[in-house]
């Protein structure tokens, strides 16, 4: 599936936070959203899954057709959203939860089918949790909720997934767990961005990376070794790295002296 944003932007009231945002992700591929904190990251994730309806939308488009006026099962059916952090009013189990993701495919007052549950488990088990199906949401740990949350998203079967800094919570294991499963996500046509404040995975696991600056506009897009450079950083964060090359791969290395100055 083909994202399309073009001029979006978004205001609260009378404070801008979004400003002429256009982009294009295309099928299969892996874009990262980077940018310092209060770029409107999260903001742009709330406009492009419709969770802040307006005329905003009408700059969206899914496949060409305009996200405003869709239904909103229709979007459910099309993208996936994982946010930063979710509490639930109940204590659902983890099952419960990741059965959750198949709610636009319910129909009225028949509830889950067959293969409802077979798609939460297949998540459960691509996400590395089925050991905690049974377990209360409440009593995880926050990398786990994460991990929840991903399955929840996984058991939705969309062609496009939006990822609110998903490895924020997770150990380095976990982590890298996330980013093979998003990955191999990828070899079967799916789409996906993801927020995340770390260079060096959008670096690594990103085919293109769109970079937020303080005034909420694009400062840059591109492939990641095209556009993370030096001087793109240093806009962004300051003096306090560099990027070197180890083999193959781009490294952003911080300035520890400078760091340890501050």
């Amino acid at each position: 599936m083909t994202i399309h944003v073009e001029q979006l932007s978004f205001s609260y009231g009378s404070h801008q936070v979004l400003r002429e945002i256009s982009f294009s992700v295309p099928k299969g591929q892996l874009c990262g959203l980077f940018g310092p904190n209060g770029t409107g990251k999260t903001t742009l994730f709330k406009c492009l899954t419709g969770v802040m309806p307006g005329k905003h939308e009408q700059h969206i488009f899914l496949e060409d057709k305009p996200l405003h006026g869709m239904p909103p099962k229709q979007r459910a059916q099309m993208m996936a959203y994982v946010p930063q952090e979710h509490t639930p009013p109940f204590p659902y189990q983890v099952k419960e939860v990741v059965l959750m993701g198949r709610t636009p495919y319910m129909g009225g007052v028949y509830g889950p089918k067959t293969s409802d549950y077979e798609a939460a488990v297949e998540a459960m088990e691509k996400t590395g949790i089925t050991s905690l199906a049974e377990v209360p949401y409440t009593q995880l740990s926050g990398g786990q909720r994460q991990l929840t949350l991903l399955a929840r998203a996984f058991a939705q079967q969309t062609e496009m997934l939006l990822l609110d800094e998903p490895t924020a919570s997770l150990d380095f294991k976990n982590q890298m767990l996330l980013w093979k499963t998003i990955r191999s996500n990828m070899k079967a046509g799916k789409t996906a961005i993801i927020c995340t404040h770390d260079p060096n995975h959008v670096f690594w696991f990103c085919d293109a990376v769109v970079v937020l600056g303080r005034q909420g506009s694009i400062i840059a897009q591109g492939r990641p070794q095209d556009v993370l450079t030096d001087e793109v950083l240093r806009e962004i964060y300051g003096e306090i790295s560099q990027v070197e090359q180890i083999g193959h791969r781009s490294v952003v290395m911080p300035f520890l002296d400078t760091v340890m100055d501050m």
